[in-house]
């Protein structure tokens, strides 16, 4: 038998890591990194300033206070949990508001962003999907930080964990991540 000549060439389906990274990737500084989050901080900041200064005007002008202490902390021991549950829950959600749409966007928060570095697979060197960069790296981290008696610890080990061979936190562990100096690239993982 001959061979088709109009047959489609015979190749693999999957692609190669030669495929997969394009260009040279560079990890970010850490000192990179730690800019950027004293920048997101920085805003986050004010932002929680901001919220916690309409919350505190509202509640004195409508007499609210007696209310949200019967409702959220009836038990004095409980106080301290829950107010650190949403206080961090307001942060998180005060952090995904502004930051949200840039993280999937471009893997980068407002600090990445002004410091030129992004945060991508460490697999594929694309963008991470929105589920593992806000669900994972971001959302989960911060509860666990939270979490009574192992938060504070979690929280000490995921920061010193930078300071690895391969300049990658637990969360970035976590979520298949690493930060690197940014790209123009807008591709998401797949």
């Amino acid at each position: 038998m001959t061979e088709n000549i109009y047959a489609p060439p015979l190749s693999a389906l999957e692609p190669t890591e030669a495929d997969k990274i394009q260009f040279p990737i560079h990890l970010a500084s850490r000192w990179a990194r730690l800019g950027a989050v004293i920048i997101d901080g920085i805003i986050l900041g004010i932002a929680g300033a901001g919220i916690g200064f309409l919350l505190s005007l509202l509640g004195s002008n409508f007499n609210l206070g007696s209310v949200f202490e019967k409702f959220f902390w009836a038990d004095v021991e409980d106080e301290t949990f829950m107010l650190s549950f949403l206080s961090t829950a307001l942060d998180v959600a005060i952090y995904l508001a502004i930051n949200t749409y840039f993280l999937v966007k471009s893997g980068q928060t407002i600090g990445k962003k002004a410091l030129g570095i992004q945060v991508v697979s460490r697999d594929t060197h694309q963008l991470l999907s929105s589920g593992k960069i806000i669900g994972i790296r971001y959302i989960l981290t911060e509860f666990l930080y939270i979490v009574p008696a192992i938060g504070s610890l979690f929280a000490l080990v995921d920061t010193l964990s930078i300071f690895g061979a391969e300049k990658r936190c637990i969360h970035d562990l976590m979520a298949g991540s690493i930060v690197i100096k940014s790209t123009s690239r807008t591709h998401t993982e797949k």
